[in-house]
């Protein structure tokens, strides 16, 4: 729930920069796009080996149950919240949420019956996934743009029992800009 809690929290954030930018037209040097990716190995549960129709593990189900009650939560009233849009893909499934401050939410369901189901597997996923597929091969940008968006993409992988605030956010990514070298950045974790 922290972890979706701190998503949410993002997605506020980010829609009232987007406002005040669009609407306002007021220059927000903060303003950023945002976009979370969460990966589930072994996201589905077959009754036997050949099941060609499995189930949603629990931890999936635990997702769509707690999004409208993280949503709640962070907004101090009641949300409702579309459920996702459900897409096949090449290495299980995917869901696709909009939340309420108009970022995107992927839960990409990996099928280990289709792709292998390791961590370092789910790495390799999102490095390709976010940097190949939707920057490298994006026929919408021009090399000029890509170039641009590549310098100014950045990737926070987390555990899902992390807590975090957008003003840390924003710290971390303005110390990378500062620093082109820095490739990553590395706390404590403490569980909570």
């Amino acid at each position: 729930m922290d972890f979706l809690i701190s998503v949410l929290r993002m997605d506020e954030d980010q829609a009232a920069r987007r406002i005040v930018k669009q609407y306002l037209q007021y220059p927000v040097e903060s303003y950023y796009e945002w976009e979370t990716h969460i990966f589930f190995d072994d996201a589905f549960v077959r009754k036997s080996s050949n099941d060609n129709d499995p189930n949603l593990n629990p931890y999936v189900m635990d997702l769509l149950d707690t999004v409208p009650e993280a949503a709640s939560e962070v907004h101090k009233t009641k949300v409702r919240i579309k459920p996702p849009e459900i897409f096949p893909t090449p290495y299980g499934g995917r869901l696709v949420w909009t939340l309420p401050g108009k970022t995107k939410m992927i839960a990409h369901l990996k099928d280990k019956a289709k792709i292998r189901a390791k961590k370092r597997w789910s790495q390799v996923m999102y490095m390709y996934y976010l940097l190949g597929h939707r920057l490298m091969e994006n026929d919408d940008f021009s090399p000029e743009e890509v170039k641009e968006r590549s310098r100014n993409t950045y990737i926070m992988a987390l555990d899902g029992d992390i807590d975090f605030q957008p003003d840390a956010v924003h710290l971390l990514v303005q110390c990378m800009k500062r620093n082109p070298s820095l490739g990553a950045a590395c706390g404590r974790i403490h569980p909570v």
